[in-house]
């Protein structure tokens, strides 16, 4: 698996445990959309980083 197949899954399992605490009521939708905005903006940015240095 590369580092960019680690990092994806890794979004996906955040994105579901989310969405779970959301559905049960615990996560706000606003949260639930600033969380989802910074985390998967910052892999992006971590993923464009790693694509440069290389």
């Amino acid at each position: 698996m590369t580092d960019t197949d680690v990092l994806h899954h890794d979004l996906n399992a955040f994105d579901a445990a989310c969405q779970r605490l959301y559905s049960d009521g615990l996560l706000s939708e606003e949260t639930l959309v600033r969380l989802h905005a910074v985390v998967h903006r910052e892999a992006w940015e971590m993923e464009t980083l790693r694509h440069l240095e290389n």
